[in-house]
């Protein structure tokens, strides 16, 4: 494969920040899970592991990894958008080794609009950033005080969150999911 026509050429540091802030978002969307399941916490106070984990701890630990995930969301969305301005600069030709399910009908270069509205990745990307989104304004603690049903009613957004995290990998914009 000619240099011009590499993955890694084409979307230069973008294609670094993506993969490794993804990998981070992976392990951070489980840790935001296992923090919040009683039916765990209790099995592990029953295994004395709270003399190695702070169990008690966990609500501000949920909080500090949701402050670690939102941080990698917005790496990999900056990640997204540098590789998507590289993408769109390249001529069409160059563009077949990013994927073999994206066909394009003529020979004008797919914009970034492109990239985020017409593809499963970037629709689902954009639907991710906003549900995290509406989760952290509705989870600061003024609105969680005074109106708990909102908090409440939009974490339960959170099973939209790991549905559409989901395929949004399955789109592999850029490459094999590892």
């Amino acid at each position: 494969m000619a240099e011009h026509t590499d993955l890694r050429h084409i979307m230069g540091v973008g294609i670094a920040i993506t993969r490794g802030a993804a990998a981070s978002l992976s392990f951070n969307y489980c840790l935001l899970l296992l923090t919040m399941s009683r039916n765990l916490l209790t099995k592990l106070k029953e295994f004395s592991f709270q003399q190695y984990i702070p169990l008690d701890s966990h609500i501000q630990f949920h909080k500090i990894v949701a402050c670690t995930a939102l941080f990698f969301s917005i790496l990999h969305s900056c990640g997204h958008l540098v590789n998507f301005y590289h993408v769109s600069t390249q001529p069409v030709e160059n563009l077949r080794c990013l994927t073999q399910e994206i066909a394009f009908s003529s020979d004008q270069k797919p914009t970034v609009g492109y990239w985020l509205f017409q593809t499963m990745t970037g629709l689902t990307g954009v639907a991710l950033f906003i549900i995290m989104c509406i989760i952290f304004i509705f989870a600061h603690p003024v609105i969680r005080r005074k109106a708990y049903k909102f908090f409440w009613s939009t974490h339960q957004l959170y099973v939209l969150l790991y549905i559409l995290s989901l395929l949004h990998g399955l789109g592999r914009l850029t490459g094999e999911p590892r």
